[in-house]
């Protein structure tokens, strides 16, 4: 499913699925979600990095990244 660019699962029993085979446990999550925060953080400033960027890094408690550039 496209939402404004964003693509997202439109039934659980996919998410699920998907989530099991690429991010079985918490740590490959971080790992995921610290990968993505780069690539954010990379970008140009936008309102998608704007909005993608302090949750990720929060999430994976990375709070020193939150610093000035925020």
């Amino acid at each position: 499913m496209d939402r404004s660019g964003i693509l997202n699962y439109a039934h659980d029993f996919l998410r699920a699925a998907v989530e099991k085979a690429f991010a079985p446990d918490e740590d490959r999550r971080d790992d995921l979600r610290i990968r993505l925060a780069d690539h954010f953080e990379a970008e140009p400033i936008s309102a998608r990095t704007c909005d993608e960027l302090p949750w990720l890094l929060w999430d994976t408690e990375l709070f020193a990244r939150l610093g000035p550039a925020c």
